[in-house]
């Protein structure tokens, strides 16, 4: 007869919500300081679809050429420098394939979990999309889809993604996380832009 592993502590679960929850770009609602006028948040919209899977939408302006913002959101190699909850980021061509690799981390008191995951990743910057989907990772479905346009010294930039974890995690923790990440993800890239000359 086989014996069945100890439920995972709250705590475990709470580590790796945060993890995952990391890796994702979610979107709730963000607002940058007007001082800096970086961009804000336009429309945002959060569907669960059912317990374990979710799709949200986001679109933000930017006033940054699409050029500037195209460079920034696919600087794989270094978005770990300035995205919170990325250990590491590294693209690799497989041929005609590319395919990112990332690690999500998070750090709790004295603990601190990684989580992998690799994307595949589809580009064309004429029609402004990036499209990413999970081959690899502690997930059952993700894929996320960027689309880029606007006018002259303004991007507006459109986020879709669909997440379906392979752990069960308490809904809303993963809300909560959901939220916190993406007011320091979106807030850092936004920011990041202000900086790139």
């Amino acid at each position: 007869m086989t014996t069945r592993p100890p439920l995972q502590p709250m705590r475990v679960l709470f580590l790796r919500a945060t993890t995952l929850c990391g890796i994702c770009v979610f979107c709730f609602r963000i607002q940058v300081s007007s001082e800096t006028e970086v961009a804000s948040v336009i429309s945002v919209r959060v569907v669960q679809a059912a317990k374990d899977r979710w799709y949200l939408e986001a679109e933000v302006r930017a006033p940054h050429e699409k050029r500037k913002v195209w460079n920034a959101l696919t600087d794989y190699d270094h978005l770990a420098r300035y995205i919170p909850n990325l250990a590491s980021s590294k693209a690799v061509q497989r041929g005609e394939h590319l395919e990112l690799e990332q690690l999500g981390q998070v750090k709790f008191l004295i603990f601190r979990i990684k989580e992998p995951v690799t994307f595949n990743v589809v580009q064309n910057f004429e029609a402004g999309t990036i499209d990413q989907r999970a081959v690899r990772g502690k997930f059952k479905k993700f894929e996320q889809h960027w689309t880029l346009s606007g006018s002259t010294g303004v991007t507006f930039i459109s986020y879709r993604a669909e997440v379906q974890p392979s752990m069960r995690l308490p809904q809303w923790l993963v809300k909560r996380q959901i939220r916190r990440s993406v007011e320091e993800s979106f807030g850092a890239l936004l920011l990041e832009l202000g900086r790139r000359p």
